[in-house]
């Protein structure tokens, strides 16, 4: 089944009344989350935009947000900040087939996705056609899909590209001293170049430099707040310690019998 053919075919099997029809918002699960994979969203400025992101927001807390100006490129750079995800949004079916179309080479290491509020099933299976991995109406999905849609994908993309094993592993890392899902893309960074130092000690300036944007220095201030915030997220026998002309060294006790069980 080719993708214009699987677009028909789910139309046919899903409606947006029978989402509607209890009048229950659908929660996401907690158990599916997205905080390992990094979004960037260019919408078109129409009256949908709000709507579009509000529903976004329910399940992804933080992601890239551009508007997008004719002849503009600037919602592709990687300078500041990678992605993993990229999300066309808005309900102008030509424009955005010029936009994949125009930057097919660009894109085709990130996994694109085209997210409307107002769509025909012809709409769908014409940007398919055009380039979009997936093309999705927030009117006619349920945030669960929508996150295995995404994680079944990204898995794919991950292994045809060769970053999923060096992507599995610094999660593996992570989950060991915390929960990896409820770290923000800069706690990552700053835990990673901890785990990654000579005896997990990194300076205060290294430590900056892991969470700052290309051309700009966050402050030392703003990096004690952030491990701050981190070590109430780290487990009971993991801490990170300030250490005196040195800066930060994470330090990981043996587990008890008791928190191993």
């Amino acid at each position: 089944m080719n993708k214009a053919s699987a677009i028909f075919k789910m139309d046919s099997e899903v409606s947006c009344s029978d989402h509607e029809a209890d009048g229950v918002i659908e929660k996401p699960d907690p158990g599916l989350g997205l905080s390992d994979i990094v979004f960037r969203v260019m919408s078109l400025q129409d009256n949908g935009r709000e709507e579009r992101l509000q529903w976004l927001k329910q399940g992804i807390t933080q992601f890239q947000d551009y508007v997008y100006r004719e002849g503009e490129t600037n919602f592709l750079s990687v300078v500041e900040r990678d992605y993993d995800v990229m999300i066309v949004a808005g309900n102008d079916v030509q424009r955005m087939k010029r936009i994949i179309t125009r930057n097919r080479v660009a894109l085709h290491r990130k996994l694109k996705i085209c997210m409307m509020n107002q769509s025909l099933p012809a709409d769908r299976a014409q940007l398919l056609m055009a380039g979009f991995d997936d093309v999705i109406d927030i009117g006619r999905i349920l945030w669960p899909e929508f996150t295995a849609r995404v994680r079944a994908m990204h898995l794919r993309l991950m292994i045809s590209i060769g970053r999923y094993d060096a992507k599995q592993l610094e999660i593996i890392q992570l989950n060991q001293i915390c929960n990896q899902r409820r770290l923000t893309w800069r706690e990552q960074d700053l835990l990673l170049s901890l785990m990654q130092a000579r005896d997990m000690t990194a300076s205060a300036i290294t430590l900056r430099c892991s969470i700052s944007p290309a051309h700009s220095m966050v402050s030392e201030l703003h990096l004690r707040v952030l491990i701050s915030q981190l070590r109430r997220k780290l487990f009971d026998h993991v801490e990170i310690c300030n250490v005196r002309g040195a800066g930060y060294q994470l330090v990981i006790h043996p587990r008890s019998t008791s928190d191993a069980n």
